[in-house]
């Protein structure tokens, strides 16, 4: 799998009605995660000796992440790849002071720290 910086979207906020299988929504999470497996994969080869631990979380309304932390490598003594997709309804005045057409929301993202 190869991947370069200019084809890393790195937040995309769609109607949450554009969720499902057959959409754009899902074919970006899918590429987040894997491309979180492919980051994760490759730090853990160029330290030698660190492992990353996931904590799989969920979202109070809709969709949740992993957070990837590693600690005590040969070369990074701590890090973290997180990745979330998130998705729901927020209240009509934050939509509208965000200027959304609609409450409905979804959000995916990927940190390295």
């Amino acid at each position: 799998m190869s991947f370069t910086i200019h084809s890393l979207p790195l937040l995309l906020s769609v109607p949450a009605s554009a969720i499902s299988e057959n959409t754009t929504g899902a074919t970006v999470t899918a590429w987040m995660r894997r491309f979180q497996d492919w980051l994760c994969h490759e730090l853990e080869q160029a330290d030698g000796q660190g492992r990353f631990k996931e904590d799989a979380w969920t979202h109070a309304g809709r969709g949740g992440g992993r957070t990837r932390v590693i600690n005590q490598g040969a070369v990074l003594e701590k890090g973290g790849v997180i990745y979330s997709a998130v998705w729901g309804q927020m209240s009509e005045a934050a939509a509208r002071q965000l200027l959304m057409p609609a409450p409905a929301y979804y959000a995916t993202g990927l940190s390295v720290v």
